[in-house]
């Protein structure tokens, strides 16, 4: 049991030390530490949500496309952990110009959240149903919606 122990620390010390890490921008640390975190606790999901977003900073969008999707497709994945995940790896795709997968992400996640403001206003919808039917160009969809992100 003390071993558990250990090693549930182990994880949370390199998890809150990640966390400094990033918070001060040092993002290729927070990244190791990340990492560190992971090889001990491979189960605790809020670790690759976390890398995921810290590659994305670094725009390494692929290693972010990777973690997020890890998240995805984990067992039994609750919803808490599932939404945030659907919603990066979408913004993933579409900075990567990956509209298909882009677009199947995007339904999955309004399927799951209702309460998306996405799905309220329907306004990505139309975009990407534009995007799909080539009036309008993806890359100026890129620029308005993230640019600011």
């Amino acid at each position: 049991i003390q071993l558990f122990a250990e090693n549930n620390d182990d994880w949370f010390a390199h998890y809150v030390q990640a966390e400094k890490n990033y918070v001060q921008k040092n993002y290729q640390l927070a990244v190791e530490d990340y990492t560190k975190a992971i090889e001990v606790a491979s189960d605790q999901l809020c670790l690759y949500m976390a890398r995921g977003k810290t590659y994305e900073k670094m725009n390494k969008y692929e290693e972010a496309l990777h973690d997020f999707s890890f998240i995805i497709n984990y067992p039994n994945v609750h919803h808490k952990d599932l939404i945030p995940a659907l919603h990066a790896r979408v913004r993933m795709h579409l900075i990567l110009y990956n509209y298909e997968s882009m677009y199947k992400d995007y339904e999955a996640l309004t399927a799951i959240d209702q309460n998306t403001p996405e799905t309220e206003t329907n306004r990505k919808y139309s975009v990407l149903k534009n995007i799909n039917s080539n009036r309008i160009t993806a890359p100026s969809f890129k620029k308005q919606q993230y640019a600011s992100e």
